[in-house]
């Protein structure tokens, strides 16, 4: 409740907008978020109300993919609205393939399986930048590829996880774009 409270108190002391027009939570700054994930189990960063948040900004590594019998390695963010998502996530088919970087919308759509924005290999940074409308509409740029779907409601909330690795943002940066 907290980091809500704040992530909503914040929008008021924005910073300086980046060429892009993005504008960082001042408090967040710089983030760095490390998801050190022992195999077969999972974790996850939610934000349950973005308020007027419409942005993500973050490059991303993968450090160490684990193996486990039931869970491949994966990483996944994604912006909800009850139980409708749209997912940016990475995921290894196979343990000597590299993870794969895709763009679904898997409510009620179980063969959807998205839109492939490229692959990523151990240690290589990816640049990953989402945002959002206020109705809905989500773009996804990460690889110098991008992806636009609808969320078919609001965004209201933020969910980071990771299974079976390590996954890090650094920097991870949370706030405003103007289009």
């Amino acid at each position: 409740m907290k980091v809500v409270c704040c992530a909503a108190a914040l929008l008021l002391l924005a910073g300086a907008a980046c060429a892009d027009g993005f504008k960082p939570l001042p408090i967040l700054g710089s983030t760095r978020l490390d998801l050190d994930v022992q195999d077969g189990h999972f974790c996850g960063w939610i934000i349950n109300d973005l308020g007027a948040v419409n942005a993500v900004r973050a490059t991303l590594q993968v450090h160490r993919r684990g193996s486990d019998a039931k869970w491949a390695p994966t990483f996944s963010i994604a912006l909800v609205n009850g139980k409708n998502r749209v997912t940016f996530n990475l995921l290894a088919a196979a343990p000597d393939l590299p993870m794969v970087a895709r763009v679904s919308q898997p409510a009620d759509k179980a063969d959807d399986l998205g839109q492939l924005l490229g692959k990523l290999d151990m240690d290589t940074p990816l640049d990953v930048a989402i945002d959002w409308t206020p109705d809905g509409s989500v773009t996804v740029k990460a690889g110098g590829k991008s992806a636009a779907v609808s969320l078919g409601a609001p965004v209201k909330g933020l969910e980071i996880t990771g299974s079976t690795g390590e996954f890090e943002l650094n920097p991870l940066q949370i706030g405003t774009a103007t289009p």
